[in-house]
């Protein structure tokens, strides 16, 4: 671990208060988490058409009417909806990753401006 402070000493029960800040405030970048939630909100409107992409394919059995046929639709249909399904998750994942991303933008804002968390 590398020490944080300029005499090289370490956080600890044993060691000094933390030293005050020299003029320096930390401050969030809104654009930053709204950019975060941006993207996030990108990703799940590209998994959104990709799962809806898949709907269309492999309706019915284009592989004939035989033992044969069927083993290979009811194989490649089964995949297709559980990638289906994992495109859904993935879409509610990044869905809320783009509000928690507004969210976190926006309380740590009221934050910095002086104003009290909501929790």
């Amino acid at each position: 671990m590398t020490a944080p402070y300029p005499d090289q000493s370490l956080p600890g029960p044993t060691s000094a208060p933390i030293p005050p800040a020299r003029g320096y405030v930390l401050r969030s970048e809104q654009a930053q988490w709204e950019r975060r939630a941006a993207v996030a909100g990108d990703a799940a409107a590209e998994l959104r058409m990709a799962r809806d992409a898949l709907r269309g394919v492999l309706r019915s059995n284009v592989f004939g009417d035989c033992v044969e046929g069927d083993t290979v639709y009811v194989g490649l249909r089964g995949a297709l909806d559980s990638l289906s399904t994992r495109l859904l998750h993935q879409q509610n994942a990044a869905e809320l990753v783009a509000r928690q991303c507004e969210r976190a933008g926006d309380e740590i804002a009221r934050i910095d401006n002086g104003q009290t968390f909501d929790g």
